[in-house]
């Protein structure tokens, strides 16, 4: 407590000796504040795959969709718990560091290897969601139906020669950086258009919606709901610039974040599928408009969203090329310019070739989570327990969880790979 009170006589907000709820909720966020810690960790963890969540309650139905959405949040939380103890045990403060630190050189390139694989495949998904979006917006000005796979591709190369290729250099990330709050504005703006506009979606038609189904894409439903709650590699970061950094102060983060998170999840899946029913596609954005005409709503999100995915690409870039690089050439190594611009413009054009050739954007969401989201943010983590953890029940336990939730990733992965 007496450390609690220092801090309390520098609080500007201080009032009558105690700062009250309204001052604790709206004062200023400071950098690593409580507040400003729980929104960076929720915005590692939202993003474009939200986009699927309706449609992962869909393939499970909306009682046991729910479940999953809830279990992701709580087997995150758990995890996320882990990690923070770990962190503390070994005083590295970023993942592949811990790792290395705790399980040896092997280990931390397993990881490395699943980073750099869901980098990669993140940069394909976000070409196929922006070339989708930027045609659809072009499409209510041109009739564009009778060459779309063509003018699809063209959008795709277009703006990987004219826009990325520039954006990729590290010293163009400074205006971009901010970019992926726009993401975070455009779905709660996606949340709040469905819930308005159910009751004049279900005025028109109740769709045919289940509570429980179970069927093989049910193993995609959890594979799509565990992927929605990720963010294994930002969570180092905000645990290390947590103000007054505790394990206590880190599950009120942890907890705080993955509930908002839950909560919006839950929002977006449940509505999008009351709404649409057995119609739901795999990305919310293109649900059918019951109003008829254009679907402004979803048109001002599809920019948004468009604008954020190709600052996403570059952003994403700078952790895969470094990747790349501390894998083939060690950890401490030296900048080199013909190494830099070569990982850098290979996964560009390999990743623009592949989201030419394979148009789907849930195949990517499906994919990655399960071969490289589960491994790296359930799995290792189990392994971390496992060290942890003295107690054999806790620890057999632990073990089943880990091999049950892999082997379901691995499932839907090759699933989607033969498909």
């Amino acid at each position: 407590m007496g450390e609690y009170v220092a801090l309390r006589d520098k609080d500007p907000f201080e009032v009558a000796g105690e700062p009250n709820w309204w001052v604790r909720t709206f004062r200023p966020l400071g950098p690593g504040s409580l507040r400003a810690s729980i929104l960076s960790l929720s915005s590692n963890a939202i993003g474009a795959g939200l986009l699927s969540v309706a449609y992962a309650v869909k393939l499970s139905g909306i009682l046991l969709g729910t479940i999953f959405l809830v279990l992701g949040a709580v087997i995150f939380a758990f995890y996320y718990r882990i990690m923070t103890k770990a962190h503390d045990q070994v005083r590295v403060y970023t993942y592949v560091g811990m790792v290395k630190a705790m399980f040896g050189e092997t280990w931390r390139r397993v990881l490395e290897i699943c980073l750099t694989g869901l980098l990669f495949g993140i940069l394909c998904a976000f070409q196929v969601i922006f070339s989708q979006y930027i045609l659809d917006i072009a499409g209510i000005f041109y009739d564009l139906s009778g060459n779309y796979e063509f003018y699809r591709r063209l959008i795709i190369l277009g703006v990987s020669l004219g826009v990325l290729t520039p954006l990729v250099i590290p010293k163009q990330l400074t205006s971009i950086r901010y970019a992926s709050s726009i993401c975070i504005i455009a779905i709660l703006y996606i949340a709040v258009v469905l819930v308005v506009q159910l009751p004049f979606y279900l005025s028109h038609e109740v769709p045919e919606v289940y509570l429980f189904k179970v069927q093989g894409g049910t193993v995609d439903s959890l594979t799509l709901t565990i992927f929605a709650y990720t963010a294994m590699t930002g969570m180092p970061i905000v645990y290390q610039e947590l103000q007054n950094r505790s394990y206590k102060r880190m599950t009120k983060v942890i907890d705080r974040s993955m509930g908002l998170s839950a909560i919006l999840y839950i929002c977006i899946g449940t509505v999008g599928y009351i709404s649409l029913g057995e119609t739901t596609p795999e990305l919310i954005t293109d649900r059918f408009y019951v109003f008829g005409g254009v679907d402004w709503y979803m048109i001002v999100a599809k920019f948004l969203i468009a604008v954020t995915l190709i600052a996403g690409v570059a952003i994403n870039m700078n952790p895969l090329r470094i990747g790349v690089q501390q894998m083939f050439l060690g950890v401490q190594y030296a900048h080199n310019d013909f190494y830099f611009y070569l990982i850098t413009y290979l996964a560009l054009y390999t990743s623009t070739g592949i989201a030419i050739l394979i148009p789907s954007a849930i195949k990517y969401f499906k994919f990655l989570g399960g071969l490289f989201v589960i491994p790296s943010s359930l799995l290792l983590p189990g392994m971390i327990y496992f060290k942890l953890e003295t107690n054999p029940l806790k620890r057999f336990f632990m073990a089943l969880l880990s091999l049950l939730l892999g082997l379901i990733g691995l499932y839907s992965a090759f699933s989607t790979l033969v498909s």
